[in-house]
């Protein structure tokens, strides 16, 4: 899918896209989408998506996301990368940086593997992400800082990127 949200997420029942409404979309209250973005003990919901209207915007977000810990929750703007080199990496680190400043969230980028090299990359520029494999960061200054490393690609792609 052009979009890779089918792969992380869930759509709603009724099919409902925020193209066709022209606005982000918002899950309903009390029904958490539950996807293949798990890090515990954190919780990752998907609580928007960005209208394709966007697109081509270089500060346009994918998705909203929220990171709660017991009863405190937290939105971050993400990039959703269904594959990555190493330079479109950066770029989407790059475009997510200046989606999260104009929007005055925080940065998140999500994908199927990140590896120890990536992690170190987003840490030192106080970027979140979290892979579907269970590895990820997440950076909130001053209130959280939670890494998890170690587990294997679950997506290999069977071919080396240079």
């Amino acid at each position: 899918p052009k979009d890779g949200l089918p792969f992380l997420w869930r759509r709603p029942a009724d099919g409902a896209r925020a193209a066709e409404r022209g606005s982000v979309t918002h899950r309903k209250a009390g029904r958490p989408r539950k996807g293949l973005v798990t890090f515990p003990p954190l919780q990752v919901e998907l609580v928007g998506v960005e209208p394709a209207a966007a697109e081509g915007r270089a500060d346009r977000p994918d998705v909203y996301i929220d990171i709660r810990l017991a009863s405190k929750a937290y939105r971050f703007v993400a990039a959703v990368r269904v594959q990555t080199t190493p330079k479109s990496f950066r770029e989407a680190l790059d475009r997510i940086e200046r989606a999260a400043a104009a929007r005055e969230r925080r940065p998140m980028i999500v994908t199927p593997y990140l590896s120890p090299e990536r992690l170190n990359e987003l840490e030192e520029r106080g970027i979140s992400g979290v892979d579907l494999s269970g590895n990820g960061i997440v950076v909130i200054p001053g209130e959280m800082f939670v890494r998890r490393t170690g587990e294997p690609n679950r997506f290999p792609t069977g071919r080396r990127i240079p």
